[in-house]
């Protein structure tokens, strides 16, 4: 499980360890993947961390050797890690820098984990979850490079669901919305809920309220389970159904 210190990563290891997965957390927060992973131990879960860089290809070796290693094999990866946009900017001028970092952690730092996990993954009839977002297959004015960056996520798990389907190894993507865990919010704003953003999702989410890291946890743990042995290929909207609305939210000047 990369990206596995906060948010959905976390809370996704520990609803996998709750299910007797043993688990190794992997994240660039070294401390933080260990104390996901302590909370998971007292609560009788296995689990091990290891800090590492996903998008560094010695890193990711390294760690997933270790993982492998530290839970006796790996049948389960979860590309989890990623970056927030930051600053708005057009299409036309935005930098070429932060357009390489965004494609870096949001989408080669997946491949580099498939593909290092992918040998014992063959084994055992392995799954891949990614995380990738509802901007894949919708747009977000000021954000190409993340946009982009989920939308090749989406097609690299539809590639490698074709090509690896047939060594055994299911791999499917999840599309979160608008999640409330602080990811993509100011430093000074993380795991505040804006009151005014939040009047305004509610307005337009049919299901009337932002997801939580534990709503995207319970789908990944269906993608990983037998309940979807027959699934792959697949990319989860995870969104409250707000896609449904996206016309008239984009179209309202009052919020």
């Amino acid at each position: 499980m990369s990206g596995a210190a906060s948010g959905i990563g976390r809370a996704s290891a520990r609803l996998l360890a709750e299910h007797g997965a043993r688990v190794a957390l992997v994240d660039l927060n070294g401390a933080g993947a260990e104390e996901a992973a302590a909370q998971i131990r007292q609560a009788g879960g296995q689990a091990i961390a290891l800090q590492g860089d996903a998008a560094d290809e010695a890193d990711v070796a390294r760690v997933v050797s270790s993982a492998a290693e530290g839970v006796g094999g790996l049948n389960i990866l979860v590309n989890n890690a990623g970056m927030a946009g930051g600053e708005r900017a057009s299409v036309d001028e935005l930098s070429l820098e932060r357009w390489d970092e965004m494609m870096r952690v949001n989408f080669r730092g997946y491949l580099l984990m498939a593909r290092a996990a992918l040998p014992w993954l063959a084994r055992d009839r392995g799954v891949v979850v990614n995380n990738a977002s509802s901007v894949a297959i919708s747009s977000a004015p000021g954000s190409a490079h993340y946009t982009t960056a989920k939308a090749a996520v989406v097609m690299l798990t539809r590639q490698m669901a074709a090509e690896w389907g047939p060594r055994g190894v299911r791999v499917n993507s999840v599309a979160p919305g608008i999640i409330n865990t602080g990811f993509g919010r100011p430093a000074d704003r993380r795991d505040v809920v804006d009151d005014a953003l939040l009047a305004r999702h509610e307005r337009y989410i049919p299901l009337r309220r932002e997801g939580t890291a534990e709503d995207v946890a319970k789908v990944i743990l269906f993608l990983c389970s037998d309940l979807a042995s027959y699934v792959t290929g697949q990319n989860l909207l995870i969104d409250g159904g707000l896609l449904q609305m996206v016309y008239p939210m984009v179209n309202d000047t009052a919020g």
